[in-house]
């Protein structure tokens, strides 16, 4: 029996040979082709698997960080010449309006006290009301003054709002920020940035941390009594984006970033690639042809052709001729594989060990015999003991018996030793990308109130008492939120 295990997977091969050799070429199946027989691979492939790969890196893209182009110093500056251009339109405007009703240039300290005054500067706003303007701005102008102390603060008011991240309202169609961005300093809002700039001058911002303009108008007008909202909103306006998304380089930095990872399909020798009736799709079709290369024998040199004249050319087989080579190896391979394996079947006498005392007593002696006699009188208490009641002879034959049999269990006991060290393995990294990814969570929230906090502290600082105390209040319940995030038991307010 043990010579049928040993010689059956040479007859499975001889089989699998058989059919293989019989069903359709290998170099003839294309995808969408279905399978005739079952194609089975003799030795390990490895390819590569387009549909699974394409579906990670689709995942993988949505996770990498998109790209977007930095120029809040040239947006500043921008921002800084259009204030200076509408305040000084509207410095002239005043100065005409001033003169024509007055009379004058400049007025004196009752005049400007004067309700008629109040009234003449609410009326012009009202008539000019896309420009930032204000009773004592009008006072200074009125007086002679430049106003540059008034309009040079609300210029830093401005400029303060542009420390943070920008964009605009609308992103391009299909645009997919993502969890993080890259923003690439350049030296205009047109200049576009290349994967090295990525590399050595990008900051990787959380996408939390992005504003748009709207938004930043909102934050700019919160700051002001609700009696100057309307003022506000025209100095609000002012405000521009001073980031913008770069939709091209961020594919081209995605495609880049995913390229590495593929995922690859691994066939074990024995395995069925594809059983038959199965339609054959580009993985497939990708170990079909890694087979055939490691399977087809390597094409010797073409002998050199040598003219002959007066000699009828060869006719070529049509593509379309039955194979019957094929057929006929098929046959005789099944045939051979079935004669070895009926003859490895077939039951053997077993011939018992006989010592060399049989030439003397004249009946052989067993050993399996003599052994299972004596320890029937007296059970031996170690191996030792079994090897003295044996015949001399057999002693050396038991040994490796016992020997083969001690090496097979130690063989099989490392084999489940190693299933089980893999599963605990595997079990582990599991574990350990299930923590990192219920944690990446939390710690993004923790980050996003921290950046929120530090906003509210520096919004803080340019408040009333009266908007004071309702921001520390919002910075104490965000404070509050962290302890329950990070104790898991919810907060207290007193």
């Amino acid at each position: 029996m043990n010579t049928a295990v040993r010689i059956w997977p040479g007859v499975f091969l001889a089989l699998a040979t058989a059919f293989s050799v019989a069903a359709k070429d290998l170099a003839d199946y294309r995808v969408g082709d279905v399978a005739e027989a079952d194609i089975i691979t003799f030795v390990p492939l490895e390819v590569a698997d387009a549909t699974a790969t394409t579906a990670q890196q689709s995942a993988a893209m949505e996770k990498t960080p998109s790209v977007f182009r930095d120029f809040p110093q040239i947006a500043t500056k921008q921002m800084a010449r259009e204030f200076a251009t509408v305040m000084s339109v509207v410095h002239g405007k005043f100065t005409n309006a001033l003169h024509k009703e007055f009379a004058a240039a400049t007025l004196d300290q009752a005049t400007v006290a004067s309700a008629e005054f109040t009234n003449f500067v609410s009326d012009f706003i009202a008539t000019n009301n896309r420009y930032p303007l204000n009773l004592p701005l009008a006072d200074a102008w009125a007086r002679g003054g430049d106003g540059a102390e008034i309009t040079g603060a609300w210029l830093a008011q401005l400029t303060a709002m542009l420390h943070r991240p920008v964009s605009a309202d609308q992103l391009p169609p299909d645009f997919f920020t993502g969890e993080k961005f890259y923003a690439v300093p350049v030296a205009s809002s047109e200049e576009a940035p290349t994967l090295a700039d990525i590399e050595t001058s990008g900051h990787l911002i959380a996408a939390t941390n992005l504003t748009t303009v709207s938004r930043l108008r909102m934050l700019f007008r919160h700051k002001f009594p609700p009696e100057q909202q309307p003022f506000a909103t025209r100095l609000a306006g002012f405000l521009r984006p001073v980031c913008a998304p770069d939709p091209a380089l961020t594919e081209e930095y995605r495609r880049r970033a995913v390229s590495r990872s593929v995922v690859m399909a691994h066939f074990a020798a024995g395995q069925v690639i594809i059983p038959r009736g199965q339609i054959v799709d580009e993985k497939t079709l990708a170990a079909i042809g890694q087979l055939r290369e490691k399977t087809t024998p390597p094409k010797t040199a073409a002998a050199p052709v040598v003219a002959v004249k007066n000699v009828a050319p060869t006719k070529t087989v049509p593509a379309a001729t039955p194979n019957y080579l094929g057929w006929g190896v098929s046959t005789l391979a099944g045939v051979i594989a079935f004669y070895f394996f009926i003859k490895a079947a077939r039951p053997r006498r077993r011939v018992p060990l006989v010592t060399q005392a049989s030439a003397i007593s004249g009946k052989p002696i067993v050993f399996a015999e003599v052994l299972n006699d004596r320890m029937q009188l007296q059970p031996p208490a170690s191996v030792n003991e079994i090897l003295q009641s044996a015949p001399p002879d057999l002693a050396p034959q038991f040994v490796a018996s016992l020997k083969e049999a001690v090496v097979t269990e130690l063989a099989m006991q490392r084999r489940d030793l190693l299933f089980a060290q893999q599963a605990a393995a595997a079990e582990i990294a599991d574990l350990a990308r299930r923590l990192e990814n219920a944690q990446a969570p939390l710690l993004e929230r923790l980050r996003a109130y921290e950046q929120r906090i530090t906003e509210l502290e520096s919004e803080l600082a340019d408040q009333s008492k009266q908007n004071r105390e309702l921001l520390q209040l919002k910075i104490e319940m965000l404070r509050q939120q962290i302890n329950t995030e990070r104790t898991g038991r919810p907060a207290s307010f007193n």
